[in-house]
């Protein structure tokens, strides 16, 4: 799934969050997550399927890191 994000510091924010929120450590389980600039992929790993509610749920954990 490919995601344009508003801006750069966006993808720094989902990396920060990662680190400190376990809700959005799981979507780093559940997949390989790819950030550049203001791109973000996300591709789901083996066993797991991908949803548009998981972006939503990331954006939702994220907000307070922007």
């Amino acid at each position: 799934m490919k995601i344009t994000l508003p801006t750069a510091e966006a993808g720094l924010a989902i990396l920060q969050a990662s680190k400190d929120n376990v809700l959005v450590q799981g979507l780093f389980i559940k997949y390989d997550v790819f950030i550049e600039g203001n791109k973000l992929l996300l591709t789901a790993r083996e066993g797991f399927k991908e949803s548009a509610e998981d972006a939503f749920l990331l954006a939702w954990y994220v907000k307070e890191y922007i």
